[in-house]
């Protein structure tokens, strides 16, 4: 038996997607435009400091970062609705017991019941519970 809704977990589902694609859009479309200045190739006149290079590289790799935690996420958003659409979600994808409603509501997209996800973040395999 079902202890979720179908229809508002898809959804749910779907706006997350479609957040993350948009994030994952602007912030690697805001990488390729915005970059260290060369000074070589600085304007005659204007300094370009140290400081601000590394700032700039600063912020290019937490930009690219967070895109990359975004296509994480993007990545077990899309599984949760290919589980979904093979009638498997809230099956713990590690030992086939339930994902916990209060689990699915907090995080849709868990592909593992709490007791899997503590193994796997312990680095053990999970067991049945």
């Amino acid at each position: 038996m079902r202890q979720f809704n179908e229809t508002e977990v898809r959804q749910r589902l779907y706006n997350d997607r479609a957040r993350l694609e948009e994030e994952i859009y602007q912030r690697t479309q805001s990488g390729e435009t915005a970059g260290p200045v060369d000074p070589l190739h600085a304007v005659q006149g204007v300094s370009s400091h140290n400081a601000d290079d590394a700032d700039a590289v600063g912020d290019a790799d937490r930009t690219h970062a967070l895109a990359r935690n975004s296509g994480i996420l993007l990545s077990e958003v899309n599984a949760a609705i290919q589980r979904l659409d093979a009638g498997t979600y809230g099956t713990c994808v590690r030992c086939g017991g339930a994902v916990s409603p209060r689990r699915l509501d907090a995080l849709p997209y868990a592909s593992l019941c709490i007791n899997c996800q503590e193994a796997a973040e312990r680095g053990r395999p999970g067991q049945r519970g």
